[in-house]
């Protein structure tokens, strides 16, 4: 317990400042004052008068005080003068309030942060450090003691018992996959959080392309990993792929007419005709579709005709026609 000693000549009661005051029967006011909850403020009169009278019933030279109130001594002198004083305490302090994170875990090769809060006048942590945080990474018992302005003094203490292991396992070893074709790469779904290096947050992704597949994941102590996993592709399917209708009606579905091409083009060329044979739509861009006009004007339902040059890496040159049905 802190106990604070008030002296009657140096700050709270003045009663016994000066003989010659007592004797001229002066009557003063002490300074008001307070302490922090839980502890005591010792009162002192002074010492060297006859008689000692304060309104708690104590007659000794002083108190000890540990609530709020308002007090007040009456001393006689050897010469029987009379003096008095009072003094207000207020109400205690509040302690500060500390909470530190009680935690028992620290997850592997990681580290916690202990913070006491801020805006107290001083910190002294187990180690001796006086931040008001401290950066912890193995198990033991750490401790904080803060005081505030009013001099009061709150404490707080964490025991970090285990190192918890990181997540392992959770992501599928290196895979082989059809180039273009929509392949599904799946993670644990044991985890609370999951962040892919491409910006999803499920606990899978969809691929086309090959190449190397980040994921973080953390788990339900705030433990993170890391993994990876590689994705090569080949070409299960070889060749060029016209449908036979379309419809272009922006519902995004079917709405251009282009080909699916699977192998590596180095040479194409489309043209697409109605049956008077006026062209229209050309393009050596096999991504890039027909969407059922010309110019800004919409083209009718009904059949078109189209003929396609294309050359396959390492194939030779082929040409391929067709017709296709628009429909509205």
């Amino acid at each position: 317990m802190k106990f604070i000693t008030l002296a009657i000549t140096t700050q709270y009661i003045a009663i016994a400042k000066t003989a010659q005051g007592l004797l001229n029967n002066s009557c003063c006011q002490g300074n008001d004052t307070s302490f922090c909850a839980g502890d005591s403020i010792l009162l002192n009169a002074g010492s060297g008068f006859q008689n000692y009278s304060w309104n708690t019933g104590a007659s000794a030279a002083t108190i000890w005080i540990s609530k709020q109130g308002t007090y007040s001594v009456k001393v006689q002198s050897a010469n029987g003068c009379y003096g008095n004083d009072t003094v207000i305490i207020n109400k205690p302090f509040s302690l500060p309030q500390i909470s530190l994170d009680q935690d028992n875990w620290i997850c592997e090769g990681g580290n916690r942060t202990l913070n006491a809060g801020n805006g107290y006048q001083s910190y002294h942590w187990q180690d001796g450090s006086v931040s008001s945080a401290l950066n912890v990474d193995t198990t033991g018992i750490y401790s904080v003691r803060v005081k505030d302005q009013n001099g009061c003094v709150g404490v707080d203490t964490v025991i970090i018992t285990k190192i918890l292991p990181k997540p392992t396992g959770f992501l599928m070893t290196d895979t082989l996959i059809c180039d273009g074709f929509p392949t599904k790469i799946q993670a644990s779904t044991q985890y609370s959080d999951y962040s892919w290096g491409i910006g999803d947050k499920n606990n899978y992704i969809t691929v086309k392309k090959g190449g190397s597949y980040t994921l973080t994941v953390t788990d339900q102590y705030g433990c993170t990993s890391t993994a990876s996993v590689s994705v090569t592709t080949k070409q299960c399917v070889f060749g060029i792929f016209f449908p036979n209708a379309f419809s272009p009606n922006h519902d995004g579905h079917n709405d251009l007419f282009r080909p699916n091409a699977f192998g590596e083009l180095t040479k194409y060329q489309l043209q697409i005709f109605n049956r008077w044979g006026q062209k229209m739509f050309e393009s050596e861009d096999y991504t890039k579709g027909w969407e059922g006009n010309l110019g800004n004007l919409l083209q009718v339902s009904g059949a078109y005709a189209w003929i396609c040059h294309y050359q396959f890496e390492g194939e030779p040159e082929k040409t391929q026609s067709g017709t296709v049905v628009l429909i509205r």
